[in-house]
Order: structure tokens, then C-alpha cells, then sequence
């Protein structure tokens, strides 16, 4: 009993710890997607939750072992702009006047395409530059209609985000901050071959995964019998060194 408790207690506390770092399957209008966070809210008519079972594993493949998040849209067919060179923001970027001398800066807006394609902005989620929203709009009001999106043969209204950050290729300055400028300068403060210096480089946060392999081997061989404290300590000091020389080559090759 002693056994199957401490094998037990060791595949949850693996669970918890690699679970947190696994997303579930999105099953958007029955295709696999990889990403959700260009689906505007107002678009999903509902969301279902399916368990990592036997049924969805062979349905789905491994990956569902995470879980499936089945997602379906008011729309059948998505609407779809004209312009077939480019997405709606790189048209309404290239639409849009602003110079290379002017400061960089940000719109993001949130619209809604109507049953007979007009594109109506709704909310902004962000704007850097008020001459920037103002532009932008601009160019929305002015940009040529969507085929809507269809539902069982007949047009529905659906919504879209619209990013827009001109010049192209200048990056906006970081907003300041007191935890920004505390973690700068504590990143200054620091000597270079410091202590300090090398425990940041080497993650600490980052060996859970190499220590949580060891735990499971070594409660599987705990429970049968071949349990060797000094091999199992000497494979443990073996994974979380070849972690900490993989942050550090990380960290290298970044410079």
C-alpha cells in the first residue's frame, strides 16, 4: 500500500506540473485549429468542453489527451474581404497616410462586417496616437465592402480586430514603469561572473521538468524493488546539470 501511494502522489504531482504547461485541442466549426485568439468573442455561439477520453484520443490523436475544446461559430462560412492580395490590415495599413518621420505608433480597433459588407467600427481597444485613430477610421469608412459571413445559405453579421501600427518596421518605446525600472536596474546592479549572475542565467524555475523525470523513475523503481539511492541521485545531478548547460547555451547563442 505504502508503494502504490508514493507512486501515486508522484504521477499527480508530475500531472500538476506538466499540465500547466499543455494547452487542449481547438476544434473550431469542426476543423483542428491551432490558435483562437483571432476569433472575436461576439462570434462564438458556444463552447463545449470534451474529456480526455478514449473516444476523443481517436478522434483527434494524442494531442487530445490535453482535452478538446470544441468552439462553434454563428457562421458557417466566414466573411471574406475583396482584396485577395493581403489581409483587411495590411490593406488598411497600406491605406493609410503616415509618414516615416512621424513617431511610431499603434491602432487596434474592433469592428463588426454587416449582412450587406459594410465594415462599421465598434470599439477601440487601443490607440497610441489620436492622429493614427483618426487616419485609420478613415480608411475603414472608405474600405471596399466584405462578402459577409453565411449562415445555412443567408448573410450574418460577424466581428473582426483590426491591428494597425505604422511606420512600418519602427518599433513603438516601452512605456515606463516602476517594475520595469526596478528589473532594469536591477539587471544593471549586476556584476558580470556574479553569483547572482549565474543563478539568473541558469533559470532555476526552469529544472522542475528535470527533477519531476527523476521522481518518476525513481518511484517506479521503488515499487519494484530496484531502488538505488546513489544512482538515482547521480541521474538527477546529471538532468539538472544538462538543463542548467542548455540555459546557458540558450543564453549565449542569444547574443
Amino acid at each position: 500500500m505504502k508503494k502504490q501511494l508514493i507512486l501515486l502522489f508522484t504521477l499527480i504531482f508530475t500531472g500538476i506540473f506538466s499540465a500547466a504547461a499543455q494547452d487542449p485541442i481547438y476544434v473550431v466549426n469542426g476543423q483542428v485549429v491551432s490558435d483562437i485568439r483571432n476569433i472575436p468573442p461576439g462570434d462564438i455561439e458556444s463552447t463545449e468542453m470534451l474529456p480526455a477520453d478514449e473516444q476523443a484520443i481517436a478522434r483527434y490523436g494524442t494531442k487530445a489527451s490535453n482535452g478538446v475544446i470544441l468552439i462553434t461559430l454563428r457562421y458557417d462560412t466566414p466573411a471574406r474581404f475583396p482584396e485577395a492580395d493581403g489581409s483587411f490590415n495590411d490593406y488598411i495599413s497600406e491605406q493609410t497616410d503616415w509618414d516615416d518621420s512621424l513617431p511610431a505608433a499603434r491602432v487596434v480597433l474592433r469592428y463588426k462586417i454587416t449582412t450587406d459588407g459594410r465594415t462599421v467600427p465598434t470599439d477601440e481597444l487601443e490607440a497610441t496616437d489620436r492622429r493614427l485613430r483618426r487616419r485609420v477610421i478613415d480608411a475603414v469608412e472608405k474600405a471596399p465592402r466584405w462578402q459577409p459571413a453565411m449562415r445555412d445559405g443567408k448573410p450574418v453579421e460577424s466581428e473582426g480586430v483590426l491591428r494597425v501600427q505604422l511606420p512600418e518596421g519602427k518599433s513603438i518605446p516601452r512605456p515606463w514603469n516602476s517594475s520595469c525600472a526596478k528589473s532594469d536596474q536591477t539587471l544593471r546592479n549586476l556584476k558580470t561572473n556574479s553569483l547572482s549572475a549565474w543563478i539568473l542565467a541558469i533559470r532555476p524555475y526552469s529544472l522542475g521538468n528535470s527533477v519531476i523525470l527523476i521522481l518518476i523513475g525513481s518511484a517506479l523503481a521503488f515499487t519494484d524493488g530496484g531502488f538505488r539511492p546513489v544512482v538515482a541521485l547521480l541521474c538527477l545531478v546529471f538532468a539538472v546539470t544538462m538543463q542548467c548547460t542548455a540555459n546557458l547555451v540558450n543564453d549565449l547563442c542569444d547574443f
